[in-house]
């Protein structure tokens, strides 16, 4: 039994003091980030790995953390960043001598765009003066003298001149032919964008009347929100109508629905233009779909086109609200709607 004892206090001793396991020596840190990016006001984290002098994973021991501009961001002994403006800089971790930084930009969530002066659906020839203002990650705005590039994919609908001075933030939109033009603002990672209609001159009596217009937003099975725009209208008129063009855009920087075109004739009464047909089926009209990177939309714009009796041509805008799904929506299946060329 003794010497069993001894056996043991033998074995640990030599556990203790074996040689062949010195203390492992932190030789270089690693510094990651995603995207390099980080949100004003927003508050992140760096992934840290630490290395020995053979190239091997070890703990990481205590850092100290720096920035080399804390008025743009600032680091806590925790490693938490929070980006205060827009800016360039370098984060730095070190440990016993031992130092690893890495550069990261901090910028603007998005840019919002709204209108300064002109109404917000135009006429021909009408002008409107759009401002693109910076904002955080809490949706408030940011002071800067950042430029914005402003462009559009409907040129042919609007122009587009931006105006001196502003740091660039003023775009003059001029009004060329009937049509939704979406108006994008970009700088630097961060994009809004604006949503115009040019329509037709008011009719007297206009033989249509939009009863109902509002998104559907319901998730795919990737969880990914989609959203299809749905308009009930009536014909006023004694005659019929005959509607030849749909197209409808939401609010904010995301998707332009394809535009849809084809001939509907609609006496009088109330119809169901656009919409789903039924659910999960196919869509009657063309979805869109969103990036979690944009800011949520609540709002969006329809554009209806039209010929009366008379073969008069009149193209009308709506604005509506996006509403989440709840039970099924049920369409003119009839609607010989195809995809304008």
């Amino acid at each position: 039994m003794r010497s069993a004892a001894v056996a043991a206090m033998l074995l640990t001793t030599a556990c203790v003091s074996d040689p062949t396991t010195p203390p492992r020596t932190l030789a270089r840190l690693e510094l990651r980030h995603s995207s390099r990016a980080v949100f004003v006001n927003a508050q992140e984290k760096l992934s840290v790995t630490a290395f020995d002098d053979g190239n091997r994973v070890m703990k990481t021991p205590e850092l100290t953390w720096s920035s080399s501009d804390t008025s743009i961001v600032t680091i806590d002994r925790f490693g938490l960043m929070t980006g205060l403006r827009i800016g360039q800089v370098f984060i730095t971790a070190s440990s016993g001598g031992i130092a690893s930084s890495i550069g990261l930009d901090v910028r603007a969530a998005r840019i919002r765009i709204s209108a300064q002066s002109g109404p917000q659906d135009l006429l021909v020839g009408d002008t409107a003066v759009l401002r693109g203002e910076f904002m955080d990650v809490n949706g408030d705005p940011i002071a800067t003298d950042m430029p914005i590039r402003w462009s559009s994919g409907e040129l042919s609908v609007l122009s587009l001149e931006p105006l001196p001075g502003h740091a660039g933030q003023r775009v003059k939109v001029t009004a060329l032919a009937t049509g939704l033009a979406l108006v994008i603002g970009s700088a630097d990672g961060a994009e809004g964008a604006y949503v115009t209609a040019v329509v037709s001159a008011a009719v007297a009596t206009p033989p249509i009347e939009v009863t109902d217009f509002h998104f559907v937003e319901y998730s795919t099975l990737d969880d990914f929100p989609a959203f299809v725009p749905y308009v009930r209208l009536r014909v006023v008129s004694d005659h019929e109508v005959n509607l030849v063009r749909a197209e409808a855009a939401l609010e904010g920087r995301g998707p332009r629905f394809p535009a849809l075109c084809g001939t509907i004739s609609l006496p009088a009464g109330e119809h169901e233009v656009l919409g789903i047909r039924s659910y999960p089926s196919n869509f009657f009209a063309v979805g869109g779909f969103w990036s979690p990177t944009w800011p949520p939309a609540s709002t969006g714009v329809a554009m209806l086109t039209y010929k009366d009796e008379t073969g008069a041509v009149t193209s009308i805008a709506v604005r509506g609200a996006v509403r989440s799904w709840s039970g099924n929506y049920i369409t003119n299946a009839r609607a010989p709607w195809q995809l304008c060329p």
